[in-house]
């Protein structure tokens, strides 16, 4: 189980997803930590002032090692979500809080949005790999007329090296019209980030179809957002 340095505060059970799927995102490179900078960029997601976001590194790289790794990563998390809910940015308030449910941090540009503590695993879509993935939806619409045939997306598919069982669940996931015989756009894209985020992050597919994903690619109604505690 994880543990901030110090044992000043370890996240809940139900936390643990959402906060992976942040680390995984920020740590694009896979190298297993954020130099500063990078760090930093990341942290302005949150909307919180420079002032606020140089206590968070203050607590976080508290070994001045000015780099984050994943359990510091994890702390740094904790502390934007303290920001957010009006809680001071310190080490005695980590402390103090630390068997607490806050929300998770909220982080412009990042799907799905945080939710209420006992829900799913999240899965995270960023603005990047949308446009990613919509970039290549082009490359597979090969008549142009918005729908890329389902032989074609299938074949692309199969590359994820996914079974045929994950592929058909992503398939039933993704599509909306089962009449089409292939994916639009939407479609397209929550197929491709689920397939990623199974075949490259390690994640298992759902039960359901996650809600926030399909909000993100447009499929579906924003969830709502969790409310910040008494």
């Amino acid at each position: 189980m994880f543990q901030a340095p110090g044992g000043a505060w370890t996240p809940l059970p139900e936390e643990v997803p959402y906060l992976e799927a942040l680390w995984t995102v920020a740590d694009a490179d896979k190298t297993g930590k954020i130099a500063g900078q990078a760090a930093v960029a990341f942290f302005k997601l949150s909307g919180q002032p420079v002032a606020v976001l140089r206590e968070v590194w203050a607590v976080a790289d508290s070994q001045q090692k000015h780099y984050l790794s994943k359990p510091e990563f994890l702390v740094a998390m904790r502390l934007i979500s303290m920001a957010q809910a009006g809680v001071s940015v310190t080490d005695a308030e980590l402390k103090r809080t630390a068997g607490q449910s806050l929300p998770q941090p909220v982080l412009d540009g990042l799907y799905p949005q945080p939710r209420p503590a006992g829900t799913p695993e999240c899965w995270v879509l960023t603005l990047e790999e949308k446009a990613r993935y919509e970039g290549m939806f082009p490359q597979y619409d090969t008549n142009g007329d918005g729908v890329i045939a389902a032989g074609e997306a299938v074949a692309l598919f199969t590359r994820s090296g996914l079974d045929r069982l994950a592929l058909k669940k992503v398939w039933d996931f993704s599509v909306t019209d089962k009449t089409r015989q292939g994916l639009i756009k939407p479609e397209f894209t929550m197929a491709m980030h689920l397939i990623i985020c199974a075949s490259k992050r390690g994640m298992s597919l759902p039960a359901e179809c996650p809600a926030d994903l399909k909000a993100a690619v447009g499929l579906g109604p924003a969830p709502a957002a969790a409310a910040p505690p008494p």
